[in-house]
């Protein structure tokens, strides 16, 4: 009985392939575009403190602040979607990071071509000046919306098929296992 252990013991499929074994990479360009992401926050976060505080524009620092914070959120997301290997969470910062981008967008798309801009409340410098600095940021911030949003979809579609290579390769560790431990013990 305590040979037929120490056999099972020794004759390990698992061991025997380690070649062939799939491994997923950690992924260091996602890690440089989290890196870029908090500090792009940050950076806005500077900014609009700038703008609300010492230049007295307290709307324009406020939409800094807000895309800040946008960025920031995204940031938690990608960060433990990444180092944790979770598809669930890279997949919802894809998601949010394209829902962003969409309203980026038909925000910029409203303020141009509603009446809004073309109207009586543009000659009044300070509301122009609000607007302008929102349709710059929606402008600056959708690119890297659609940059950051397809850094983690690749690292999900990356993550997903590293599970799925491990699956079939521990279902067939398993099935070689069984078969020379089936053949050892009729010889």
């Amino acid at each position: 009985m305590e040979s037929s252990r120490r056999r099972q013991s020794q004759f390990r499929a698992d061991n025997l392939l380690l070649a062939i074994r799939p491994t997923l990479q950690k992924g260091y360009k996602t890690g440089g575009v989290c890196f870029a992401q908090i500090c792009i926050s940050l950076f806005i976060t500077c900014i609009g403190l700038i703008e609300g505080f010492h230049a007295q524009r307290t709307i324009s620092g406020l939409i800094c602040f807000q895309y800040s914070i946008f960025f920031g959120l995204l940031w938690i997301l990608h960060f433990f979607g990444w180092k944790y290997n979770s598809p669930r969470l890279l997949i919802a910062h894809t998601v949010a990071c394209a829902l962003l981008a969409i309203s980026s967008l038909l925000f910029v798309l409203l303020i141009l071509f509603s009446d809004i801009y073309n109207g009586a409340i543009m000659n009044f410098p300070p509301i122009r000046h609000q607007i302008q600095v929102a349709i710059i940021e929606a402008l600056s911030s959708l690119p890297l919306f659609v940059i950051f949003g397809a850094s983690s979809w690749n690292h999900a579609e990356r993550g997903r098929n590293y599970s799925d290579k491990r699956r079939r390769f521990l279902f067939a560790m398993k099935a070689l296992e069984s078969y020379i431990l089936q053949k050892v013990r009729i010889r």
